[in-house]
This record gives C-alpha cells, structure tokens and sequence, in this order.
C-alpha cells in the first residue's frame, strides 16, 4: 500500500483581470475539478469586486488580518485559507511572512507584491506530482 504525502502541492497563477481569472475558473471546472480544488487571494476589497465577475466560488472568503499589511487580504475558503489563518493566529506580521513557511523568500515577496498591486493569486491543489 502507497500512502499519499500529506504535504499540500499547488499550481499557482496571478490574474490581472477578471476575464483572465474567469476563463481558467471555467477551464479548471471543464477538467473535472470542483471549486474545493482551488483558492483565490487578493486584497478584500479587490476580491469583493470581482467575486461574481469571475464566478469564484459561492462559499464565503475568508478575510486574513496580517499587521504589517496595509490593507486586508482574502482567501477563498480551503486548504490554503485555513493554513494562512491559522499563521495569522500566530502573529506572522504579513502575507510573505506567512507564505514563507512554505515558499523560498523571492516566491513570497512575488505573490504578496502582487496581490498588494491588486492582483488575483489562484491556487489549484496538485493531487498528483503528475498534475
């Protein structure tokens, strides 16, 4: 018997339009993959405008309060919300403190100064090392 890693592997994409989000949501979809394999992240008041531009996922998102981040940032609902709250709890100060538990540092400054630009950042949760 394999047994599967427990360590969580993701695709990831930032989007500076909605239309551009939209068409890879719909072309995720098309593949068979539910909204529960994918988050989005962005600054909250990004997130709100585009959510239903971009058909993101109904579930409610999930707003990250890091301190040394300017403005508030949100997750749609998942694996990914869930590991950053749970780093937010802690006390990790920004975005990019948070992603690097995970990420070399240049990968965490990449998507925190891109959703700080006002940025869409989609997450697709690899199951296979394959995907």
């Amino acid at each position: 018997m394999t047994e599967r890693p427990t360590t969580l592997r993701f695709a990831v994409a930032t989007f500076d339009t909605t239309s551009g989000l939209r068409d890879a949501l719909q072309d995720l979809r098309r593949e068979g993959l539910g909204d529960d394999a994918f988050n989005c992240l962005a600054l909250d008041d990004v997130f709100a405008a585009a959510a239903s531009l971009a058909s993101l996922p109904a579930e409610a998102r999930r707003m990250l309060r890091f301190p040394g981040n300017r403005r508030p940032i949100s997750c749609t609902a998942g694996a990914l919300a869930v590991r950053l709250a749970e780093r937010a709890d802690t006390g990790v100060s920004t975005l990019k403190a948070a992603l690097g538990l995970w990420l070399i540092p240049r990968h965490a400054e990449q998507i925190q100064n891109a959703v700080e630009q006002g940025s869409i950042v989609l997450w697709v949760r690899l199951l296979e090392s394959d995907d």
